[in-house]
């Protein structure tokens, strides 16, 4: 609502303004002084710890741990989704404190666990900040028997990543919204476990004819050969009123965030905050990850609605 905006600007006015805070955590409770990180993007373990450890454990613990009373320390380590690092039972019973996720992810643990957004971060998309993600549908251009969605029936379709609330989630719906369910329709399909560059280079090889994948992911890794794909329901959206910078084939939801767990205390929640809204583009932690910063959460409203549509109500 109204106060909350209001509450939420000025107290990114304020951090900015002071260049940090100091943060007291109260005696007596006898908490922890560590706090578990877990972070995930795609690519191998290494290629995320490389990425998000600069941020999620080197910069935290400069920024925050060192001036807390006592010191905390803040341990990153990269999850897999689809191992028991991963697991409900991680999450349910403490062994995560933190959790950078995706928007379609965050969707799930905010009604289910309690888990919130404390920042969303804000991405560079053909060097333009944005803080939303689409998903391109796209085949080969040259493949003649693909035309538009309707002649995806009968044809081999790729599945980067079945949890992700942005590649899959969206790319279905949309899908679905043309009169084609690629369940019921497909010949075949063809999941990659998080491997977006084998699905890719799977289409130029011609092994499948439709891919699903971030629009972002395709920029970053793949700008060259984006004219060699003919791109399916491309549509100009903007995002809280900025127009993002490439069409896309889908909706738009939420860039990655930094979810808490709803027993971390409130004053570490605070001091992780403020040190999220003080990061700028040009610290190395922002340019390892190519993002510009953090803003205050976004809105999961949209990524469960269609959630829920797609189980049916």
């Amino acid at each position: 609502d109204l106060f909350m905006m209001i509450t939420a600007t000025l107290w990114l006015v304020l951090a900015c303004l002071s260049g940090g805070a100091a943060y007291e955590i109260e005696d007596g409770d006898g908490q922890s002084t560590d706090f578990h990180i877990g972070g995930w993007l795609p690519g191998s373990r290494l290629t995320i710890e490389k990425t998000l450890g600069p941020l999620l454990n080197n910069y935290l613990n400069e920024e925050v741990g060192s001036i807390l009373n006592p010191p905390v320390r803040f341990h990153f380590r990269a999850v897999d989704y689809s191992l028991e690092s991963y697991t409900t039972d991680e999450l349910s019973n403490g062994k995560l404190d933190f959790l950078y996720s995706l928007s379609g992810r965050l969707a799930c643990l905010e009604p289910e666990y309690g888990w919130t957004a404390l920042a969303t971060q804000r991405a560079y998309v053909t060097g333009v900040e944005t803080g939303a993600q689409g998903s391109t549908i796209f085949s080969l251009r040259i493949n003649q028997y693909i035309k538009n969605i309707t002649d995806f029936k009968n044809k081999r379709i790729g599945i980067g990543f079945v949890l992700s609330g942005n590649a899959y989630t969206l790319g279905y719906q949309a899908i679905l919204n043309q009169g084609v369910n690629i369940f019921t329709d497909a010949a075949q399909l063809v999941f990659y476990d998080v491997d977006f560059e084998s699905e890719f280079q799977d289409i130029l090889r011609g092994k499948i004819d439709v891919g699903m994948l971030p629009t972002s992911w395709m920029l970053s890794n793949h700008a060259a050969e984006m004219d060699l794909l003919l791109v399916h329901n491309p549509i100009q959206q903007a995002w809280e009123g900025e127009p993002f910078p490439v069409t896309v084939s889908t909706a738009l939801v939420p860039q990655y965030s930094l979810s808490v767990a709803p027993f971390v205390p409130l004053q570490i929640k605070e001091a992780v905050a403020d040190a999220l809204m003080r990061l700028n583009r040009t610290h190395p932690a922002a340019v390892k990850m190519g993002i510009s910063g953090f803003t205050v959460p976004a809105t999961y409203a949209q990524v469960r609605s269609i959630t829920r549509d797609m189980a049916g109500g």
